[in-house]
């Protein structure tokens, strides 16, 4: 894991569940009430003790790397699962229909679930033994991020407002989010940094609110089935189950686990397992199947219904298993084939840039080049493929420019537009295709700029999707104050506003286009007489 935060996000699902086995190992659930302590120990027996021991080191170790990986949020999770954890061990009975009037009396006199304490208290000590400073240190930090995640979430309800119905589209949030920025903060923010918000801004209110609900729905689902579940596996791993899927959806509040890959599987997988332990269990003990003694069997540690088994269930018929199979086929393919394709474009464009990197030149390297960026071109559909390919085209389009072979500089422009176009179809509003679009229009029949209009209907569209940028900005604002005698009174009126928001957001501006002045004019005697001249702003 590259995040602290998502390596978190996996220990807090992982250790609920290792803790809900080290219950059901220990026969937890099955244990009389009121059992003395000799007579507990009685209970456990020798094995028991021992699998339980081997067992407790598993929940331990996971919690201790959850500490460790110093992430605020993991941490606070790790102790609200903890809490709720003890809690549910504990009043298991209370919470149990058909066991509230039997267990209500307990309740003062019961300890708050001592196997969980137990677990909880090791990991304290392991990690007050490594040396807990640096967690201290951690926690005591000025969040610098916290201010940061206020602004995106701003940004993000007001992307929600502006695309309440259908959303942004999923995928686009990276994309969509360009265009809320009120500041250029260098970044580039590919999540919300919380789950729920993300869901509403690119499947809108209704879809994402639908995400929302299942997500909640789930964990309640698993809760109620939980408390009419009576076998001890059923208790042991549905509660881990319940834990892990919670502790993920309450981390959802403050990061993007849902969104890593891994952790959404694990989620996903998760979520089944206690569906599948707690749904099925609770037909049979409901009474729907019944329960079979197998006689002489012998007892085996762990097993709530000591010497039982349910009958086996009646197999699917071959019609129904053969349609099953097919559909999971195909969901299968529709869902890991453009994943392959992504991952044999990204391992062909990695060859490329490796060759590209040992090129001496790029004009003698360029047969080579060109073939292999189409190979990854022609495997994926992805828009960054044919970013790249444009650029390698606006390169070659560069060094016949320098070499004074305007035909060939025109052809390699022709080329790296038809990249661009087909990279802007697959991502419209991706800024960064559409600028360099405009600046490979300006190279065209250079230096008469021939095809000037278009570059600004393309620098317009960039600023349309990242207004924030100030490498955009400054060079629209310089090249309509270069075109300046040229322009149209709307068009100047356009460069000057940009001009003054520029000048708002960052007193430092006027110096970065002076300095932008200088790299194409010797004097700045052009730029003063382009402000002088400004027109007022509405």
């Amino acid at each position: 894991y590259v995040n602290r935060n998502h390596f978190a996000g996996f220990l807090e699902m992982a250790f609920p569940l290792s803790l809900g086995y080290l219950l059901v190992k220990a026969r937890y659930f099955a244990m009389e009430k009121g059992l003395s302590l000799r007579q507990k120990f009685l209970w456990f027996g020798q094995e028991s003790l021992q699998w339980s021991f081997l067992l407790g080191l598993v929940p331990v170790f996971i919690g201790v790397g959850l500490v460790f990986s110093k992430s605020r949020s993991g941490i606070t999770v790790l102790a609200v699962t903890a809490v709720l954890a003890a809690v549910a061990a504990a009043s298991w009975r209370e919470l149990s229909e058909g066991d509230g009037e039997e267990g209500r009396g307990h309740l003062r006199g019961r300890r708050l679930g001592g196997l969980v304490r137990i677990v909880v208290l090791a990991v304290f000590a392991v990690t007050v033994w490594f040396g807990i400073g640096p967690i201290i240190r951690r926690f005591s930090e000025v969040d610098v991020s916290a201010e940061g995640r206020r602004t995106f979430y701003r940004n993000t309800l007001d992307m929600i407002g502006d695309f309440p119905l259908a959303g942004t589209g999923k995928g686009t949030y990276v994309n969509a989010y360009e265009m809320y920025e009120k500041v250029d903060d260098k970044l580039r923010l590919s999540f919300a940094h919380n789950d729920y918000l993300e869901f509403a801004a690119e499947n809108g209110v209704v879809g994402g609110g639908a995400l929302i609900i299942a997500g909640l729905g789930l964990a309640v689902w698993l809760a109620a089935m939980w408390r009419r579940r009576r076998g001890s596996f059923a208790k042991g791993i549905g509660l881990g189950a319940l834990l892990g899927v919670t502790a993920i959806l309450i981390h959802g509040l403050t990061d993007f686990n849902l969104q890593i890959p891994a952790n959404a599987v694990y989620f996903t997988t998760l979520a089944c397992l206690g569906v599948a332990v707690l749904g099925n269990g609770s037909r049979n003990e409901r009474g729907h199947v019944p329960e079979v003694r197998v006689p002489g069997q012998k007892t085996k540690k762990g097993d709530t219904y000591q010497g039982y088994m349910s009958p086996s269930k009646p197999s699917m018929s071959p019609g129904n298993t053969l349609l099953m199979a097919i559909i999971a086929a195909l969901f299968a393919v529709a869902l890991f084939v453009p994943a392959v394709r992504d991952y044999l474009g990204f391992q062909r464009l990695e060859v490329y840039r490796r060759a590209r990197l040992e090129a001496r030149s790029i004009e003698s390297a360029f047969p080579a080049l060109e073939p292999r960026l189409a190979r990854a071109v022609s495997v994926s559909p992805r828009a960054a493929f044919r970013i790249e390919l444009a650029r390698l085209y606006v390169e070659m389009a560069r060094v016949a420019n320098d070499a004074g072979r305007d035909e060939d500089r025109d052809t390699f422009c022709d080329k790296a537009i038809a990249a661009y176009n087909t990279a802007i179809a697959a991502n419209p509003i991706d800024a960064a295709p559409h600028f360099e679009a405009a600046t490979t229009y300006l190279l065209y029949n250079y230096p008469l700029m021939t095809y000037q209009d278009r570059a600004k209907s393309y620098f317009r569209q960039a600023l349309v999707f990242k207004p924030a940028d100030e490498t955009i900005n400054t060079n629209v604002v310089f090249l309509h104050f270069a075109w300046w005698p040229t322009l149209e009174d709307a068009e100047k009126r356009y460069a000057a506003e940009i001009y003054r928001k520029m000048v708002a957001r960052d007193a430092a501006f006027p110096a970065k286009l002076e300095a932008r002045w200088k790299l194409s004019f010797p004097t700045l005697d052009g730029l003063a007489a382009v402000l002088a001249e400004l027109p007022p702003g509405q």
